[in-house]
């Protein structure tokens, strides 16, 4: 099985959310978006531009 870059993302996703559960269940901001932000980062896309086109504060 050959794993893509999506894949990966989605598999590291995956971990964070349960590694990282008591941390995430007071996050307020949608999953489906944090998902989004981080693809964008794991593509290269910079912190600033990042926090610019997704409008992060």
């Amino acid at each position: 099985m050959a794993l893509t870059q999506s894949t990966i993302v989605e598999v590291a996703i995956f971990i964070l959310v349960y590694a990282l559960a008591s941390a995430m269940a007071d996050l307020k901001t949608p999953l489906s978006r944090t998902i989004e932000v981080l693809k964008a980062r794991t593509e290269g896309q910079g912190v600033n531009a990042t926090a610019r086109i997704w409008v992060l504060t």
